[in-house]
């Protein structure tokens, strides 16, 4: 038990859950990539394009230590769509002297990386979640679960919620209408015989 722990604690050091999310979603694009080899030429330029993007910058975020300034900046800024506000750690010196101590700032830096940590863990469940109930319930209901618990999560307003949710609907509804792809079959809806 005690070297699996061990194993366990050197990659949980060097990887995270958005590694693993990275990923699964690097491969799941390669594979659906490679997948339209059988499609025609029309039908695959979509799903073409979207893997395309999808390994594209998931190996950017993947890789973004190793990649050139312009590019780091840009795998690496966070951006806040709601503007909520977030207190940023300085390297200004004369703000460090606020603290009392060292112990302190080494203090709050654990608990940064321990709530990144956090973070990560709960994306990567909601993510699990949403694929989950996409296979059960279908995407078209999935989607707009995943967006009010992920919007629960990082404290976004019921109000923009239910915006983000009802946007969400559209924008599957869109794909299914333009695209004509089945996006409201889930293995329970089958089952029960209430796809709409």
């Amino acid at each position: 038990m005690t070297i699996l722990s061990g194993v366990y604690n050197k990659l949980s050091e060097k990887y995270t859950a958005e590694h693993v999310i990275l990923l699964i979603f690097v491969t799941t694009a390669t594979l659906m990539l490679i997948g339209t080899r059988e499609f025609s030429y029309i039908s695959s330029i979509f799903p073409r394009v979207m893997a395309s993007i999808v390994i594209i910058l998931g190996l950017m975020l993947l890789f973004k230590n190793y990649l050139p300034e312009p590019l780091h900046s840009i795998a690496t800024d966070d951006v806040d769509l709601f503007q909520t506000e977030v207190e940023e750690e300085s390297d200004n010196p004369s703000e460090m002297q606020d603290h009392s101590s060292t112990d302190e700032v080494v203090q709050n830096n654990m608990s940064g990386s321990k709530l990144r940590f956090k973070n990560s863990t709960v994306i990567f469940i909601l993510t699990s979640i949403y694929f989950i109930l996409a296979y059960l319930i279908s995407i078209l209901y999935a989607t707009p679960i995943f967006v009010i618990l992920y919007s629960y999560k990082q404290s976004i307003s019921w109000y923009n919620t239910a915006i983000l949710a009802t946007i969400s609907i559209g924008i599957v509804w869109l794909f299914m209408e333009l695209l004509n792809i089945p996006m409201s079959d889930g293995y329970l809806l089958d089952l029960w015989g209430s796809t709409p």
